[in-house]
Formats: structure tokens, sequence, C-alpha cells
């Protein structure tokens, strides 16, 4: 749902999918804790986001016509090419192309699954290259690549510099995904904004004149507030539910110890 809702909007809903429900799921209580160890739940949640924000991003294609990404922009340009022009009255003019398009998705998705099946024993023994083969093989590729973008050699110093900045924040224990989100929408953000102030005339209530953007304000503090909320709410609920304390001298059961006044007056 998280990456499906992304897809819906004019992101890189990809990767904003996939690192935001990992952040999610790193906040589960049952299994967070176990999220960037290698656990199944932290490598689904991203996965199924990524998925979801595929699919979602055909529905502005469809739709509206918008393409979100290169890759639906070249799905458009097909399209147009054939004669189909993507719009609201897609579904009912051309409903074999629609109908077609959701088919398809079924269908992809199917085969997806008959192939990797299979060939999951080959995706396994991947992880049995030592790290000092992958490791230096994977910083090569990544140097290769931000090399490519500019033909700048400066690139790959900066981006050595973030490959050390990256390593001390997860030495302190820093969220890095929240970091690249934050890398990624900061150009739109600035963008969006100025586009707001400049149709509101300079007025910061524009931003919060509707009750969609108010909504979607609240929402936005509720996320800030999540990983908040729940620890005080879960340290509230221990001070006022936990077991009473025994203060006539005789022992008193406590977990599976039976503890007496002295134990008691220790742990008070």
């Amino acid at each position: 749902m998280i990456g499906f809702f992304l897809g819906l909007f004019p992101v890189p809903s990809a990767t904003l999918g996939a690192f935001a429900a990992y952040e999610v799921e790193k906040g589960m209580k049952k299994h967070g804790h176990e999220v960037g160890t290698g656990s199944i739940e932290g490598v689904a949640a991203p996965e199924a986001a990524n998925n979801g924000a595929a699919i979602g991003s055909m529905v502005p294609l469809l739709v509206f016509g918008l393409p979100f990404s290169v890759t639906l922009a070249l799905a458009l340009a097909a399209l147009q090419v054939q004669g189909v022009t993507p719009g609201p009255r897609l579904i009912t003019e051309r409903p074999e192309i629609f109908w077609g398009v959701i088919a398809s998705m079924y269908i992809a998705n199917v085969m997806l699954l008959i192939l990797n099946l299979p060939m999951v024993g080959l995706w396994v023994r991947t992880l049995q290259i030592p790290q000092a083969v992958l490791l230096p093989v994977l910083v090569l590729f990544a140097f290769i690549g931000t090399y490519s973008v500019h033909n700048s050699m400066f690139d790959v110093r900066m981006a050595l510099v973030l490959g050390v900045v990256g390593y001390v924040l997860r030495k302190l224990d820093l969220s890095i995904a929240a970091m690249l989100i934050g890398v990624v929408l900061g150009p739109l953000v600035e963008r969006f904004m100025l586009e707001g102030l400049f149709i509101g005339r300079g007025d910061w209530t524009y931003f919060v004149g509707t009750p969609v953007s108010a909504g979607i304000w609240v929402l936005v503090l509720l996320a800030l507030l999540w990983k908040f909320l729940p620890a005080r709410l879960r340290g509230r609920f221990r001070r006022t539910s936990g077991p009473a304390l025994d203060t006539s001298g005789a022992p008193e059961t406590w977990g599976d110890k039976t503890e007496t006044q002295a134990d008691a007056d220790a742990r008070r």
C-alpha cells in the first residue's frame, strides 16, 4: 500500500516506496529489531513496496496521460505511436487497451513467480561469494556509474566522500535511508514550495488552505511522531499497570521467582 500510494505522485516512487517501507517495517514492534540483520521482513517489505509503486504509477498514466518516470514516458510514446491517447476516456473508448494492460500486469507477476521459484537456489548462492570479492566489485560499479553521468572525476570524489559519511552514519546508528529520501525529495520540495508561494502570492497559508492539504500535513505530523508516541504510551502503561509490591514482609511472587522483602526494597 505504501508503494502504490507513492506511485500516484510525481516522485521517484520505486525508490521512495522501498525506503519508506523499510523504515516502517523497522518501526514494527514484532520484528523491527531484526530488520537490517538479514531478516525476511526487511527484504520483503521494500520489494513489495517497489512492485506496488510500479503498479500505482500506471494509474496517472492511463487515467490522465501523465508519465512520472522515464519508463512510463516510453510506454506513453509507444501508445501514442499506435494511435492510443491515454486519458479519462481511455476506458470507454479503448477498453481492450486498458484491460489488456491490466491483464498484462497479472501475467507478468505470474511469470515472475514461475521464473524466480526455480532460480531461488541460484540467487542464494550469491550469498556464498566472499565479501572481500563482492564489495570491491560493487564499489567499482558504483564509481563507474557515478562517472558515466557527467564524465567527471569530481562526481567520483564526491561519491567517495559520501561513502565515508554513510559509513560514519551507520556506525552512529543513524538512518541512511531517511537521508537518501531527503536527498531525492529535497529538490522537488524546494521547487514545489516556490511554485506554491508564487501561486499563493507569498501567502504561506496557501499550503494549508484546503481540507486535503491540511489532512496531508496532519498525516505528516503523525508520521513524525509515530516513533515517539508508542514508547511514551508503553512507558506510561508499565507505570500504571505494574504489579503491586507487598509491604507486609511476606515473600511475594515476581515473575518466576519468589521475592523477599529485602529484594523488594532494593527494586524500589
